[in-house]
């Protein structure tokens, strides 16, 4: 046997298996699917990694938008303003009125 440079090896073996891969890509994700189908948790998470479900299951759920006020501020520009009702003569200067004879 040669001597490899170091990573040659990892190199080599990722080769050889994307080509068995490439070759039996059918059977072997049948027989992931059949391992999850009888309950293999291993091939379960297999399955989510490489499907990307994983990464869709980690993402918290959209919460929807709740709009606190009636109306927006430019809503509440737009419009009129209130006749303003004080009389000053009314004004007892406690903040109350003077009972109507």
């Amino acid at each position: 046997m040669s001597e490899l440079k170091p990573g040659e090896g990892g190199r080599k073996f990722i080769s050889a298996f994307n080509q068995v891969v490439a070759v039996d890509s059918l059977e072997i994700a049948q027989a992931v699917v059949n391992k999850v189908k009888k309950g293999d948790i291993n091939g379960a998470r297999f399955l989510a990694e490489i499907t990307g479900a994983k990464a869709q299951c980690n993402q918290p759920p959209q919460k929807p938008h709740r709009q606190l006020l009636a109306y927006s501020p430019d809503q509440l520009a737009a419009q009129p303003e209130w006749p303003d009702s004080h009389d000053p003569e009314s004004d007892t200067g406690f903040g109350g009125r003077e009972p109507e004879n």
